[in-house]
């Protein structure tokens, strides 16, 4: 006869990952739902994509802008090779 296991028994890491092989969680990766968005939330979401797309065109140039200054000044200066 088997004694049954004792919940609170430390398990090696072997049983640990069989428990969650085991384990039943639902699959949410096949959800079949969609959301359906009124005209306003379509118009606000694109609207919010219009500000993030400029934001990332501003953050180039300005990346840009700081690089080209930074190299003049290093030229200027003369410690370029």
């Amino acid at each position: 006869m088997t004694e049954p296991k004792d919940p609170h028994a430390k398990k090696s890491v072997g049983e640990m990952i069989e428990d969650v092989i085991e384990s039943k969680q639902p699959d949410y990766t096949q959800s079949t739902e969609t959301v359906r968005l009124t005209p306003e939330q379509e118009k606000a979401r694109g609207r919010r994509n219009v500000v993030i797309a400029w934001s990332l065109v501003g953050f180039m140039v300005a990346v840009f802008a700081i690089t080209v200054v930074r190299i003049s000044q290093n030229i200027a200066a003369g410690t370029g090779t």
